[in-house]
């Protein structure tokens, strides 16, 4: 697969993978096949898929659920990482979280 944008598609019930030129692309936990853009043109017009992108709904969901597994140190670190990726010119250490009280 090259470095470029994946395409979220979909097809019918039962289909758990998509093959287009030498690649295969498993189904992913959302239901969607993530493919090159190459590939997206000759799968709408024999493979019956159609281009489906994710609604931010279902990215806030699916964030929660992994939000809801995760401890708080580790959150944090993923979203400083996050922000240093968006703004590389944030400093680079940023203060612990302060620990999380016991219920």
């Amino acid at each position: 697969m090259t470095e470029e944008k994946l395409v979220r598609i979909v097809g019918s019930r039962g289909t758990d993978e998509v093959n287009h030129a030498g690649v295969r692309y498993p189904i992913s936990p959302d239901g969607g096949f993530y493919v090159d853009a190459e590939a997206v043109e000759p799968l709408l017009k024999t493979g019956g898929f159609v281009v489906k992108p994710r609604t931010q709904t279902e990215i806030v969901v699916d964030i929660a659920r992994l939000v809801d597994t995760l401890k708080p140190g580790r959150i944090h670190d993923l979203f400083s990482r996050a922000i240093l990726d968006i703004f590389p010119e944030a400093p680079s250490s940023a203060p612990s979280p302060a620990p999380v009280p016991r219920l």
